[in-house]
């Protein structure tokens, strides 16, 4: 069981590494820059470089939210966008109040939480094809409506300074022990 865990975490792992660079220990800031935000949640690498991509020659910041989000700063790929300024809040088991905190549009990668989509109406944004009322559905990974959202919105009034951690490891000191 152990050795079936190993080889789907690393094939996982490997897997990537090869669409995003090697892994390395990176420095990822809580702090907000003042301006617009923009905030994903969830687990999905892809997603979040498309974000990125889509949003680099705007004036709109990209945060990151969810333990598996802080993982993604530690890609050089991910990590080599401008507009990537840290992650929003450190605590994983208080989405309700950093949604509820959060000056711009939402766009969640896995629905963790349930029956508080009438809280955010109109600044949850979801690619899932079954799609909680109050959520608006991303079709064709057509990203406009929450840009636009996120131009709207007033973003962060002014920057706040908070702690940065280091995230990331090198694996092959890792795989050594």
């Amino acid at each position: 069981m152990i050795d079936t865990y190993f080889n789907v975490t690393r094939l996982l792992h490997l897997t990537l590494e090869k669409n995003y660079g090697t892994l390395n220990v990176k420095k990822v800031s809580f702090s907000s820059k003042q301006g617009k935000a923009l905030l994903l949640s969830g687990i999905n690498c892809k997603t979040l470089l498309q974000i990125l991509e889509y949003t680099k020659n705007t004036e709109i910041n990209v945060y990151t939210h969810g333990l598996d989000m802080l993982m993604a700063h530690a890609f050089p790929k991910i990590n080599s966008y401008e507009n990537l300024k840290g992650h929003f809040k450190t605590n994983i088991l208080s989405e309700l109040a950093d949604f509820a905190t959060f000056p711009g549009p939402i766009l969640m990668t896995k629905k963790s939480m349930q029956n508080i989509e009438y809280l955010y109406r109109g600044r949850l944004f979801t690619l899932d094809p079954i799609t909680p009322v109050g959520v608006v559905q991303i079709s064709n990974n057509d990203f406009s409506g929450l840009i636009e959202t996120a131009q709207k919105t007033k973003g962060f009034k002014k920057s706040h300074t908070k702690q940065s951690i280091n995230v990331g490891y090198d694996d092959k000191k890792v795989l050594k022990k």
